[in-house]
């Protein structure tokens, strides 16, 4: 019974941490959190532009067509983003983010131990070691609302997104019906293409320098892969049990499958992905 709850807190942690979706605390957590950081931030710089009437000065036009950008709020969640963005009317653009982490303890490891009780302590143990890595492309054309050139002002972004991220495998201790000791190799994949509209503010630093402010929703479909392989051989209780527990197991808007042998535990979810995309970078344009 252990394994099996081994097995669907890591699914859980690992769902977590790479989709920020699955949970309403998560999902309400990112979007309270991005739409304050926007409204804080757009409402200090708004007073660039106080005479609204007016026609954009040479202080709110970005030199050149090119902009490259680091999203700093990226870099709380142990990621490094990037972005370029090629002007291609006064009013509109094209932009490409790359994101990528290294292999790194999982945020939300916390919040996901809170919920075990204290008795199981070798599965508290196992999601605090966990650890991913993950990697992102999200092309987008941006629709900039006013009549500043240079890519400046209030814009609205459709835009796709492929995610892809790898647990690093790990090696867990648990205890068998009989009482015995089995050590487990846990590894895990998911992958998502989502499609997303944001809504941002991009605004000029003198003419080199770019400050871009976004929030908005994105929606796709998802895949979540896990697989246990362990030492000694399960008994067929134990794969009766592991059965009765996984099917009921589920998580919202994903659908489960499962597949059980003597040494080999699989698990995948298909379904609805749901994000929040936001944040502040600071542009380089030429």
């Amino acid at each position: 019974m252990l394994f099996v709850c081994l097995k669907i807190n890591i699914e859980l942690g690992f769902i977590i941490y790479t989709n920020l979706k699955l949970t309403k605390m998560s999902l309400k957590h990112a979007g309270i959190t991005g739409l304050a950081l926007f409204m804080m931030c757009t409402t200090i710089i708004a007073q660039e532009n106080q005479d609204a009437g007016s026609v954009a000065s040479e202080a709110n036009v970005l030199a050149g067509k090119n902009r490259i950008k680091l999203n700093v709020t990226s870099l709380a969640m142990k990621n490094v983003s990037l972005q370029y963005e090629r002007v291609i009317k006064n009013n509109i653009s094209a932009a490409l983010t790359v994101r990528a982490m290294p292999y790194t303890a999982v945020p939300f490891r916390n919040f996901v131990n809170n919920q075990i009780s204290d008795e199981h302590s070798e599965l508290k143990n196992g999601i605090s070691a966990l650890a991913a890595g993950s990697f992102s492309v999200t092309p987008e054309v941006r629709f900039y609302l006013n009549s500043f050139s240079g890519s400046s002002g209030w814009y609205l972004a459709p835009s796709y997104r492929y995610t892809y991220a790898r647990m690093r495998e790990q090696s867990m201790l648990f205890t068998n019906n009989i009482g015995g000791e089995v050590t487990a190799k846990i590894t895990g994949t998911f992958s998502a293409n989502s499609g997303g509209l944001v809504f941002g503010k991009q605004m000029a630093i003198g003419r080199k320098l770019s400050l871009d402010l976004w929030f908005g929703p994105v929606v796709g479909k998802g895949k979540v892969n896990l697989k246990g392989v362990t030492d000694a051989s399960l008994t067929s209780e134990e794969m009766r049990d592991i059965r009765t527990e996984l099917s009921s197991w589920s998580y919202p808007l994903m659908n489960r499958e499962s597949a059980i042998s003597v040494r080999d535990i699989g698990v995948k979810y298909t379904g609805l992905s749901l994000g929040v995309n936001a944040g502040i970078s600071v542009g380089f344009c030429f």
